[in-house]
């Protein structure tokens, strides 16, 4: 599928999404644990990065996707490689990122289900 077309389709899909949320989060009788993605601030890009890791003997998946304030898609990636810890697996997945050519962002919100991993990305832990 040539990428304007993929980025079309993801655009629709999250458009959709965003739009039953916003009927599910309105209606009172429904109750859903659906998981809402939350945009950036208006200017920003907003990096999701989540890792599969197995165990150390386990090749790590890695994906990420980047989306503006409006949840138009930028970019998504996947990779393979190998960790020690989930943590390093999931700086591998930030750092999977930074290798694309997204550093020239200049703002950024970074999306990771790892605290520890975020904080060091951000200058929080040392």
């Amino acid at each position: 599928m040539p990428p304007a077309t993929l980025a079309k389709t993801i655009d629709f899909h999250v458009s959709k999404h965003m739009n039953l949320s916003k009927e599910l989060t309105a209606s009172n009788h429904i109750n859903c644990n659906a998981t809402i993605w939350i945009p950036p601030p208006i200017g920003f890009t907003k990096i999701n990065v989540d890792i599969a890791f197995p165990n150390a003997n386990t090749p790590i998946g890695i994906g990420y996707i980047l989306r503006n304030a409006n949840g138009t898609f930028i970019l998504a990636g996947s990779e393979l490689g190998y960790a020690e810890t989930s943590e390093e697996a999931e700086c591998r997945g930030i750092c999977a990122v930074l290798r694309r050519g997204i550093q020239q962002l200049n703002y950024v919100v970074l999306e990771s289900d790892n605290q520890t991993a975020s904080g060091i990305s951000e200058g929080d832990i040392y």
